[in-house]
């Protein structure tokens, strides 16, 4: 190679770093000011979540010692005009209701169970929730040849409320 070439080389060489280095540097501080925000933002969710903390045991103070007092009909709303399925006439979230079934309970397809577990007023109302359920539904579940998976009905009020009374 001959002299010129060499250093025209080397110059293009050195060039191409300086352009790579400015490139680095510029990422480097894009990131580093990326950083300052990511903490900037999570010092500020750390105090809302210490807000909610907060808060949170004030109205766990506020709400001990008050009982929620439900009207039966309100937690199980009767399945049949017969009234097989009954709850005692008022209960304290505090305290188990007492469920009496009639010989004759039903037995629900998938679909009717769902359709009974959505619409009771403790999952409505928040009290509980399915996947606090599910697990004691699956122990409960039972095969007919008809219907495929099924499920007594009595035995899946009585897991909502159980379940709804713990909480």
């Amino acid at each position: 190679m001959l002299p010129l070439q060499l250093h025209s080389a080397q110059k293009a060489f050195r060039e191409l770093r300086e352009r790579q280095i400015r490139g680095l540097e510029t990422q480097s501080t894009a990131l580093g000011e990326r950083i300052v925000a990511l903490q900037r933002d999570n010092t500020r969710l750390l105090r809302w979540l210490e807000k909610l903390q907060s808060d949170n045991a004030v109205l766990d103070a506020s709400f001990t010692g008050h009982t929620r007092s439900l009207n039966a009909q309100a937690l199980l709303k009767q399945p049949d005009s017969e009234g097989k399925l009954v709850l005692s006439t008022s209960i304290n979230l505090h305290n188990k209701p007492t469920l009496t079934s009639s010989s004759s309970s039903r037995f629900l397809d998938v679909n009717s169970t769902w359709d009974l577990i959505q619409n009771h007023p403790m999952i409505c109302d928040g009290y509980v929730e399915f996947h606090q359920i599910y697990p004691q539904l699956r122990k409960l579940v039972r095969f007919q040849d008809t219907k495929g998976p099924v499920f007594n009905q009595y035995d899946v009020l009585r897991v909502i409320v159980q379940t709804g009374l713990i909480n």
